[in-house]
């Protein structure tokens, strides 16, 4: 994903990650129709059979996790598809699993189970990018709904079966051929889902849904929109501490932070940095709002197509790596990705994993200026690690968001030495806009943290409180808000309803992401190495804080580096230049 840029901004700076027309390459799907369930399903059987992998122990893996059909199974996108999944058999068959007598069964029962968790998993991927294509579909955002509830269920029946074969007589044989360590310890303390939690999960999907239709509504004012959007996010704020709570957790950034994200950093240690960034905050928005570069249009250069964008991903992989050749190589083959205009699709950029096909997905919406560069640069970023590091098992850890934040704002920062090639006449506009977008993830990621525990801590304040503590929280951080519909702008920050205390990553990998580009001014071969270093190692194995050890980057918990100091002061130099180059054309 990638940190929205607020509306104040104006139409140079986008939203998330969007804007751009014509889409070359991108594939066309249709929804199944209901009437032809089984043809699709006889097709997905048939998929299955033609790409089904040998049992995982005869792999030769350590530990003989089953895998999804494939790992890079070679289906292009316009060939996968979703389709109603009928529950039935799978809820006999994990009744099975937790009841099994013998190993054999067992295994057998959990293979199936898995593999039928992962095509679900997809399916409800697949038709969640199907929708964010076309929002005013009641099929697909039923079929969102539907799916999401269903994939829920499974995965709580899947691993309260599990725990009870790990407390049953099979539990140590099984969990020696089957789980990894950390798994088993996990499923082992894993407790069902009750029927209020079933609830506020099945409560907050449909929200999402509707803060999702409500934002592709061009009939509504901005305080109308804020109105609507405050009342969505209100309900979302109260079921999630409710959740938490009965989660045991004080708190719903406690328990995001530690059972969500996994971080190996406390709410407490995000306070800390938001308070040591807010000195630097202000210095970083005096550069942006003294520089005309975001609010000229700088012509032509600065728009891309799709297949422009896609020609500077296959130009510039093979001097990244081997890996990244490889990744962008398959990403066009089998058009695993959609590239389109914001006019035309959601505006969000993310990459999907499609576990069934053991495959990710690239999604980018674009607005017509550099901020689509450097985008679709930053999604490519999450598709590579996506590609070389895929998830080992579903029902596991989902990784360390922060360090997947590296992955990608850490690409845009190798980006940022191209540009003299990429765009020639707009070469150090192109490198402001890089600079920008790295600290505006640093300074919005503390902003957006900051907003979201202090509503978190306060779940009854009403809009026009919330309104408020948003502005107020800019201001300290000395961020202009030009007027009341100013005080609006959290409420286009998808994160907040989707993906909440999400946005602390920005700021953690945008400083690690800081050090890589300061390397690269001075050995852009260095930079590259430490990068692809850091990728290769995964986001599955060690906390944020850990890796950065490893790496010999500096870690936030332990005092800012100067490396944000450093690229302000760049970007005003920068800055100074373009005016200056401007005013004597």
């Amino acid at each position: 994903m990638k940190p929205m840029k607020g509306k104040l901004l104006c139409a140079a700076l986008a939203l998330l990650l969007f804007l751009q027309t014509g889409c070359a390459g991108q594939q066309s799907r249709e929804t199944v129709p209901v009437g032809n369930l089984q043809e699709s399903v006889d097709l997905l059987t048939e998929e299955l059979e033609a790409l089904d992998a040998p049992p995982a122990q005869d792999l030769g893996l350590p530990v003989p996790a089953p895998e999804p059909v494939a790992y890079h199974a070679g289906v292009d996108y316009a060939d996968m598809g979703w389709y109603p999944y009928d529950m039935t058999e799978f809820t006999r068959r994990v009744q099975e699993l937790a009841q099994a007598a013998d190993l054999e069964t067992a295994g057998e029962e959990y293979q199936w189970l898995y593999r039928q968790y992962a095509l679900l998993a997809t399916m409800g991927q697949l038709a969640w990018i199907e929708y964010y294509a076309d929002v005013n579909s009641q099929e697909l955002y039923d079929a969102c709904q539907t799916l999401d509830g269903q994939a829920n269920t499974a995965l709580d029946s899947l691993r309260t079966a599990l725990s009870q074969v790990l407390a049953g007589p099979l539990g140590e044989e099984f969990s020696a051929v089957w789980l990894e360590d950390e798994l088993t310890e996990a499923l082992a303390e894993y407790q069902q889902m009750g029927d209020r939690e079933s609830e506020i999960i099945a409560r907050e999907s449909e929200l999402q849904l509707e803060y999702n239709r409500l934002m592709a509504r061009d009939d509504l004012s901005a305080p109308e929109l804020n109105s609507a959007a405050g009342k969505i996010f209100q309900e979302l704020v109260q079921i999630r501490n409710e959740f938490a709570s009965l989660q045991g957790y004080e708190s719903f950034p406690a328990y995001a932070y530690e059972a969500y994200y996994g971080r190996d950093y406390t709410p407490e240690d995000a306070a800390a940095l938001c308070q040591a960034i807010k000195p630097l905050a202000g210095e970083y928005f005096q550069a942006v709002y003294s520089s005309s570069v975001f609010w000229d249009y700088l012509g032509p250069d600065a728009e891309f197509s799709t297949e422009e964008l896609m020609s500077i991903l296959r130009n510039y992989a093979p001097a990244i790596s081997p890996e990244a050749v490889e990744a962008q190589a398959y990403l066009e083959e089998h058009g695993l990705y959609l590239i389109e205009s914001s006019d035309w699709i959601m505006p969000l950029g993310f990459v999907a994993d499609l576990y069934f096909y053991g495959d990710p997905f690239l999604y980018n919406s674009l607005y017509g200026n550099l901020y689509d560069l450097s985008s679709t640069v930053h999604e490519f970023g999450h598709y590579v690690d996506a590609y070389c590091n895929p998830r080992p098992n579903i029902l596991g850890s989902a990784g360390s968001y922060d360090i997947f934040e590296i992955h990608s704002t850490g690409m845009e920062a190798l980006f940022y030495g191209w540009y003299d090639e990429i765009c020639p006449s707009i070469a150090d506009a192109a490198r402001i806009f890089c600079l920008d977008n790295l600290l505006y993830g640093v300074v919005s990621g503390c902003i957006l943290d900051e907003f979201q525990q202090y509503v978190y801590a306060n779940p009854d304040l009403s809009i026009n409180e919330i309104n408020q503590a948003y502005a107020d929280i800019c201001q300290e951080y000395g961020m202009p808000l030009w007027s009341q519909e100013s005080y609006y702008d959290w409420m286009y920050i998808s994160h907040n309803f989707e993906s909440p205390l999400y946005y602390i990553s920005y700021a953690a990998s945008g400083l690690a992401s800081l050090q890589i580009w300061e390397l690269a001014e001075t050995d852009r071969q260095a930079a590259l190495e430490l990068y692809m270093d850091l990728l290769r190692q995964g986001a599955f194995d060690m906390g944020y804080c850990e890796l950065l050890e490893e790496m010999g980057l500096s870690v936030f918990s332990n005092g800012l580096d100067g490396s944000f100091q450093t690229a302000c002061d760049r970007m005003e130099e920068l800055s100074l230049a373009y005016e200056q180059a401007k005013a004597a054309a």
